[in-house]
C-alpha cells in the first residue's frame, strides 16, 4: 500500500491485499486493462480517532455533525504488468477511486492508457496496489 494519506492524523485501518480479476479489453483506441477488484478495509474504531474527531461539532449553518463513522480514501489503483520471469513490462494507473473504511470496496473499471500489443502478448502477471492521495476527514501532518 503506497499512500500519502498514511501521513494523515487518523491511523490507517487494517486491510488485505487487493484481489480480483484483470483482462485486456480491445477498444477503438487500442487495448486497455479492465479490472474488477475488491479491497476490504477494516473500520476505523472511534476510540482510535484523534480527540478533535470524537466531538460533535456545529457548522456555520447551525447543523450539528457527529463524529465520523467512516473514513473515505481517495486514490487510484496502480497496475504493474510483468512477464514470465517477473520483469516489469509496464506500469499504469487506473482512474480515481473513492474507498471507505469498514467496506469491501468492490470496484470495476478500465485504465485510460492503452497497452501495446507486444506488452499484452508477454504479460503473464499483473500486480495491483492502491495509492491513496487523500482521506476525509483526515488532515495531513
Amino acid at each position: 500500500m503506497e499512500t500519502a494519506a498514511l501521513n494523515g492524523d487518523i491511523p490507517w485501518p487494517g486491510t488485505t491485499k487487493p484481489s480480483g480479476r484483470v483482462k485486456f479489453l480491445n477498444r477503438d483506441n487500442g487495448q486497455q486493462l479492465g479490472y474488477v477488484i475488491k479491497l476490504p478495509i477494516k473500520p476505523n474504531p472511534t476510540a482510535a480517532l484523534p480527540e478533535k474527531y470524537r466531538r460533535t461539532t456545529k457548522g456555520s449553518n447551525g447543523f450539528e455533525f457527529s463524529p465520523p463513522d467512516e473514513v473515505l480514501y481517495e486514490g487510484h489503483f496502480e497496475f504493474t504488468l510483468k512477464d514470465t520471469d517477473g520483469f516489469v513490462l509496464m506500469k499504469m494507473d487506473g482512474p480515481t477511486e473513492h474507498l471507505s473504511a469498514g467496506s469491501d470496496n468492490a470496484v470495476q473499471g478500465s485504465t485510460e492508457q492503452t497497452v501495446p500489443t507486444s506488452v499484452v502478448n508477454r504479460t503473464k502477471r499483473v500486480d495491483v496496489s492502491f495509492v491513496s492521495v487523500s482521506c476525509n476527514p483526515c488532515q495531513m501532518n
